[in-house]
């Protein structure tokens, strides 16, 4: 399941900025965070997975852990007050676990062998396809094919459909965990289609982050929110690439 955390639920797109002059935010502060959270989340899952390669019975139980966590992190961003103020907490933490959630998905990948693929190599398709799919969203946006209008239905919409499908995995993780069935990730159609529309979804967040950065930096926003915004930046790529693995790993399951 993915871990989206977004700084929507804080409502930032609708926030004041101009009280804010001191130190404006600039988009090389959100690429420069961006990169940070990656790097934390790569550090974190490499050291997992070696960890796991030497004792895989941790993975499960670390993956677990961590996402116990992460779900924590979900509460307090989408309903603490003045989460922003945390915000740097919040990330390295968020990169942190992650890392380790990642690092336990992608080594359990690498164990699986398709008769046409492995388990390897559909981590390699998926890293290429979110690859693509970030370009074309940020194409799409800069030339105004697409945009998602802060404050419009639109865009409540979008935070609904992405709540629901958030609600839904967790659902079957717990399903998973009573009955050992996994109705989301294997054979059959449903993780296909589950699949599919998380990826559109994943999509069209990942243009709306790229519109509530734009939006806060022309709005005058502090540099302190570099952290929120990268946040859910990262989360939303996070989100594309697992749920591209989820679409790749049950096509191969259904061959």
């Amino acid at each position: 399941m993915s871990s989206r955390l977004t700084n929507k639920y804080t409502d930032l797109s609708v926030q004041d900025y101009s009280s804010y002059p001191e130190s404006p935010l600039r988009k090389e502060h959100i690429l420069n965070t961006t990169l940070f959270g990656f790097m934390l989340m790569a550090i974190s899952g490499v050291i997992s997975g070696l960890v796991f390669n030497v004792n895989p019975g941790l993975a499960v139980l670390a993956a677990m852990a961590s996402g116990i966590a992460l779900t924590g992190i979900w509460l307090f961003v989408a309903f603490g007050r003045g989460a922003e103020k945390y915000g740097k907490a919040i990330l390295i933490a968020f990169s942190l676990l992650e890392g380790v959630v990642l690092g336990s998905l992608i080594f359990s990948m690498t164990l699986v062998e398709f008769e046409h693929t492995s388990g390897a190599a559909i981590v390699g398709q998926a890293i290429l396809a979110t690859t693509a799919i970030f370009i074309a969203c940020l194409v799409a946006y800069k030339t105004g094919t697409i945009r998602i209008r802060q404050g419009s239905k639109a865009q409540a919409f979008l935070h609904v459909a992405l709540m629901g499908m958030v609600f839904i995995a967790i659902a079957n993780f717990g399903i998973t965990l009573i009955s050992g069935n996994n109705f989301l990730w294997g054979q059959g159609w449903l993780p296909v289609v589950f699949a599919v529309v998380a990826l559109v979804v994943g999509a069209l967040l990942l243009i709306d982050d790229f519109g509530q950065i734009d939006y806060a930096i022309e709005s005058g926003a502090n540099e302190e929110y570099k952290w929120m915004l990268s946040l859910s930046l990262i989360s939303t790529i996070v989100w594309i690439f697992v749920e591209m693995l989820r679409l790749l790993y049950s096509i191969a399951a259904n061959r």
